[in-house]
C-alpha cells in the first residue's frame, strides 16, 4: 500500500512541474504584452483638455502662445 502511494505521488510530482512552468510561460507572456502597452501608451501625445464654465472638458488643439481670438480670450 505504501509502495501504490509513493508510486502516484512520483508520477503527479513531473505533471505538476510541467504544469507550473506552462503556467509561468503563459504569465511571461502576459507580462511582455502589458509592458509593450505600457511603452506604446507613453509615447503617445497627451490630450490637452480644458474644462468649461458649465463643467464640460473639451479637447483642444494647441496654440502659439501669441496666437490670440475672442474664442480664446
Amino acid at each position: 500500500m505504501v509502495r501504490l502511494l509513493e508510486k502516484k505521488r512520483s508520477d503527479i510530482l513531473p505533471l505538476f512541474a510541467l504544469g507550473t512552468l506552462g503556467i509561468q510561460g503563459v504569465l511571461l507572456l502576459l507580462t511582455f504584452g502589458q509592458s509593450n502597452s505600457l511603452s506604446q501608451m507613453s509615447e503617445k501625445q497627451t490630450p490637452t483638455l480644458v474644462q468649461l464654465e458649465d463643467g464640460k472638458a473639451v479637447r483642444v488643439g494647441a496654440m502659439d502662445y501669441n496666437d490670440r481670438t475672442p474664442q480664446t480670450i
